[in-house]
Formats: C-alpha cells, sequence, structure tokens
C-alpha cells in the first residue's frame, strides 16, 4: 500500500505478480498527491475491489507505458 500524507511517489520498471488482496492486489495508491507508474507490468493480480490497482483519495496518478493482464 501506497500511503502519505499527500506525499510524492514515482514506481518505475516494476513486475507485479500473482497477487491477491481485499483491495488493490497489486498496489492501493491512498492520500497520495502525485503517484507516477511508468514502465510497469501487472499480471495475474485479483481482488475483490481495486483488481491490480486501487486509487483513493489521490489528486492525479499517471500511468505511463505499462501493460496489464490477466488482472
Amino acid at each position: 500500500m501506497l500511503s502519505g500524507i499527500k506525499t510524492d511517489v514515482k514506481i518505475e520498471k516494476s513486475h507485479f505478480a500473482n497477487l491477491t488482496a481485499e483491495r488493490g492486489a497489486a498496489l492501493t495508491i491512498n492520500n497520495i498527491n502525485r503517484a507516477n507508474l511508468i514502465n510497469c507490468s501487472f499480471d495475474g493480480n485479483m481482488a475483490e475491489k481495486g483488481g491490480a490497482i486501487e486509487i483513493v483519495d489521490s489528486n492525479y496518478v499517471s500511468l505511463s507505458n505499462n501493460s496489464f493482464f490477466n488482472n
């Protein structure tokens, strides 16, 4: 989980695979000012809410050149 008091976060070249959770199996982005996900892959992640990513109470989320398969 990425959670903060409106902080900035950047994640690059990361692979999230076969994760399970109740919410946001790979990532839950909560209370973040700016989140940038660049060149990441999400494969086979399962959640009741949010699938691979759940975004809650965050100002700006940018997804650039990411891949999503079977989430």
